[in-house]
Formats: structure tokens, sequence, C-alpha cells
């Protein structure tokens, strides 16, 4: 989906859990609480898996 992609280019963007939590909600400031623990949610995973690209290609 096209927020999937937004929120993937988003977590490669920012240095920070707190500097991505900021940026989440200008990209989606209508979004109700809990679709935002939603967004967050698939936000984190997104972050957590782009780490562990990291860690094996060694960067």
């Amino acid at each position: 989906e096209k927020w999937v992609e937004q929120i993937r280019e988003l977590v490669m963007q920012v240095d920070s859990l707190e500097e991505l939590r900021d940026r989440l909600i200008e990209l989606y400031p209508d979004l109700d609480p809990s679709g935002f623990a939603q967004v967050m949610g698939d936000a984190l995973a997104a972050a957590h898996l782009a780490g562990r690209y990291d860690i094996l290609e060694g960067v």
C-alpha cells in the first residue's frame, strides 16, 4: 500500500525513533489514536528490519 511505502521511506530518512514519531504525526495529522498505534507499530517493525539488514550488510 502507498502509506506503507511512505513509512518505509521515512524510516530510512530519520536518525531516531523520536524523529520518526514526530514525522509520522506530520504525515498523518488526522489519524485517530488507534490508527496511529497501528502505523507506529508498522514503522517500528520496518525500522527493526532495516537495522537487521544494515547489520547483515556490514554497514
